[in-house]
C-alpha cells in the first residue's frame, strides 16, 4: 500500500533538490532528485508515499549552528542532536516541512524523534523554563521540582507536534501525519485530531511480543496504526536479513490485533536494496496479501480491559512510563489465551460496560470521574483486579 522514503535522514541530509531549507546528501548524484523520482515511480504503480523526517539529528546544522545543539547537565554538547526547543524548530524545521509539502506530492509525513528523549540544559531550554516556571532546570530526579520539569517538557513536545500538524494541514489537509513512538504505552497520551495514524519501530529483541503488546493498546484508539517490525536482526544499520518465516510470524501478530505491518529496512550507500532482501520481503508481503480477507474491516472484541493512566509519566516524574507491570500482565494473559486490551481513562470511561473485568496494575493516578465509574461498574457486577 505504501513505501517510506527519506525527506531528512538521521544525520540531517536530504535526498531532494527543491526549496532552500535543506542540506542535500553529498553523495546524491547531481542530476537526481531522488524524492521526486520515487514519488513518480510509486504513484505510477498505485503505491502511496510516506515521507520520513528525522527531527533532531543533523550533522550540517550542528556544524553551522552549534548553539542549537542540546546539552547535558554538565553543559557538554550532545554531538549532532539539535534541541527542538531552540530556534531551529521555527527557523528551520517548520519552513523545511512547509517546502516539502508544497513541492512534493507526499501522501503522508512520518516524524521520528518528536517526543522528549530526556532532559536538556541548553541555554534556550534554561531560559524558557525560567520564563514559564520561574525555576532553574533541576539536575536530576531527586530535585523537588523534577516533576514540574517533566510535565513542562512533555507539554512543550505536545505543542511541537501540534505545530507540525497545523503547518502541514494548512497547506494540504489530506496529508496523514504520524509520529514515531508517540502515544505509546511508555508515553500514553490522548491522541489529538491532527495525528492521522500511529507508528512505532518496535525493538528487535522480541518483535512478536512487542508487536502484540503495543497493538493491544493502539487498537482501542480509533486510529489506523502501523507496527514496524524490521527485516534485520538487530537495529537500523544492521544489513543482515531475517528469513521470511520469521517476518511472517512477526507480521501475523500485528494483523491479528488490528494493525498494519510496516517492515523496516533501508537503502545502502548505493541507494539500493539487495535483491535477496527484496525476495524475503516479497514472501512476507505475499503472506499478508493472502490473508487480507481475514482482517479487513475487522473489529476488536472487548473482554478484559487493562487501565493505563495518561498521567503516569507526570506522577512517576519520568519521561518514560515504567511498563514492567503492563508487560507482565500482557504476558500472563497472552500465555493464558485470554483476550485483552489496554485502555486509557477516556476510553475506559466510555467503554467500561463492554468489558467483563478491569485490571489496574500499579497505576499511580486515577481521576475522580473514573473512580466514580469504577464504583458503579462494580456495583453492577463488574470485576476489578487492582495491584
Amino acid at each position: 500500500e505504501a513505501v517510506s522514503v527519506f525527506i531528512k535522514g538521521g544525520y540531517g541530509w536530504s535526498s531532494y533538490r527543491k526549496g532552500k531549507f535543506r542540506y542535500t546528501h553529498p553523495e546524491l548524484p547531481k542530476d537526481l532528485d531522488m524524492l521526486e523520482e520515487q514519488i513518480k515511480a510509486l504513484h505510477k504503480r498505485g503505491v502511496k508515499v510516506i515521507g520520513y523526517y528525522h527531527t533532531f539529528g543533523s550533522e550540517p546544522i550542528a556544524a553551522e549552528r552549534p548553539e542549537w545543539i542540546g546539552k547535558d547537565k554538565d553543559g557538554k554538547p550532545r554531538r549532532i542532536s539539535i534541541c527542538l526547543l531552540s530556534p531551529v524548530f521555527k527557523e528551520w524545521i517548520l519552513p523545511q516541512i512547509e517546502e516539502v509539502v508544497k513541492n512534493y506530492d507526499v501522501d503522508s509525513m512520518f516524524f521520528d524523534g518528536t517526543y522528549p528523549l530526556g532532559s536538556c540544559y541548553c541555554n534556550y531550554c534554561r531560559k524558557r523554563f525560567q520564563n514559564d516556571m520561574g525555576l532553574e532546570i533541576p539536575k536530576d530526579e531527586k530535585d523537588p521540582h523534577w516533576r514540574k520539569y517533566v510535565s513542562w517538557r512533555m507539554e512543550m513536545f505536545r505543542n511541537i507536534r501540534e505545530q507540525i500538524c497545523d503547518t502541514i494541514h494548512q497547506i494540504r489537509p489530506e496529508v496523514i501525519v504520524s509520529v514515531n513512538w508517540a502515544y505509546t504505552l511508555r508515553q500514553p497520551e490522548i491522541v489529538p485530531e491532527g495525528i492521522g495514524a500511529l507508528v512505532a519501530d518496535i525493538f528487535p529483541d522480541d518483535q512478536v511480543f512487542n508487536a502484540s503488546y503495543l497493538s493491544k493498546y493502539w487498537v482501542t484508539l480509533n486510529k489506523p496504526f502501523d507496527i514496524m517490525n524490521t527485516a534485520f536482526l538487530q537495529w537500523w544499520g544492521d544489513w543482515g536479513c531475517k528469513p521470511a518465516i520469521a517476518l511472517k510470524q512477526e507480521v501475523a501478530t500485528i494483523l491479528a490485533n488490528g494493525g498494519k505491518t510496516w517492515i523496516g529496512y533501508q537503502m545502502d550507500h548505493t541507494f539500493d536494496v539487495q535483491p535477496a532482501v527484496m525476495e524475503e520481503l516479497g514472501k512476507a508481503f505475499s503472506f499478508v496479501k493472502e490473508r487480507g480477507c481475514l482482517f479487513h474491516d475487522a473489529e476488536p472484541v472487548p473482554y478484559i480491559g487493562i487501565f493505563v493512566s495518561t498521567k503516569s509519566n507526570e506522577v512517576q516524574a519520568s519521561f518514560r512510563n515504567d511498563e514492567t507491570p503492563l508487560r507482565g500482565i500482557h504476558q500472563i494473559l497472552n500465555e493464558s489465551s485470554i483476550p485483552h486490551h489496554f485502555l486509557h481513562e477516556k476510553r475506559l470511561k466510555e467503554d467500561i460496560d463492554e468489558y467483563s473485568a478491569i485490571i489496574i496494575s500499579d497505576q499511580r493516578y486515577i481521576d475522580s470521574e473514573l473512580t466514580v465509574c469504577l464504583r458503579e461498574y462494580v456495583r453492577e457486577g463488574g470485576v476489578v483486579v487492582a495491584t
